[in-house]
């Protein structure tokens, strides 16, 4: 009786210990997120502290990811999923987040421009413009915008990551990007200001959140993927 004793206990011992490692295992792994160079990352600063802070041994990395490169990250599983302007889908590409947003400057609060908080085109003549890389979706319906209205504006620098240059420059730059929560402290370098180019100029479009068809999203890619998909959607 005793033996059979010691045994059960020693089987539940080895049950709570798995459920314990499972548990554990639950919060570590690798999550890798690609995201359009034509959407401005400020807003994501919160959102990564408070999901490291969580899971401190969860492997977060986020990476540009080109149009022409999209579809083979995802099925490749170089990375988990994407938050894309504009994405051209293919059969083996989903979305299953989306967001309406605006085509947003970053401006210098000294700088008065346009009126009501809105620009249009024939604004920002002459000024000293900082956009994304001119592959991306967002220069690509800019430019095409550009063209209707004809006028030129060609850029005075063009970079993924316009901070830097936004906030060390000694001249005033406008940036030229698309800002998923323009209105979160941070989002925008200190001393900016965001104003949006008039509909009527440019439209609008779409923040996706897209996936493989396929692909089962490991709990750590899952919990990163629910807090962003909510944050944007706050």
């Amino acid at each position: 009786m005793f033996y059979r004793f010691a045994l059960e206990q020693l089987i539940s011992y080895d049950r709570m210990n798995s459920q314990i490692e499972a548990v554990k295992g639950l919060h570590t792994g690798k999550v890798a997120v690609g995201i359009s160079a034509d959407i401005h990352t400020g807003f994501l600063a919160p959102l990564v502290t408070a999901f490291k802070q969580e899971f401190p041994q969860v492997e977060l990395t986020i990476q540009l990811v080109s149009q022409s490169d999209l579809e083979e990250q995802l099925v490749s599983g170089n990375i988990d999923f994407a938050l894309f302007y504009q994405p051209q889908l293919s059969r083996h590409i989903k979305i299953n987040f989306s967001k309406q947003v605006d085509l947003c400057l970053m401006v210098p609060n000294g700088v008065k421009l346009g009126q009501d908080r809105t620009v249009r085109l024939h604004h920002l003549e002459g000024l000293n413009l900082i956009t994304p890389p001119l592959q991306t979706e967002l220069m690509a319906k800019f430019e095409g915008a550009c063209e209707r209205r004809e006028i030129e504006l060609p850029p005075y620098l063009s970079c993924s990551d316009q901070t830097q240059y936004l906030q060390q420059t000694p001249i005033a730059l406008i940036g030229l990007a698309i800002l998923p929560k323009p209105n979160q402290p941070g989002a925008v370098p200190a001393g900016y200001k965001v104003l949006k180019l008039h509909e009527n100029d440019v439209g609008s479009g779409y923040i996706n959140v897209v996936i493989e068809r396929k692909r089962h999203l490991s709990f750590a890619a899952s919990k990163f993927h629910e807090r962003l998909t909510y944050n944007l959607d706050l």
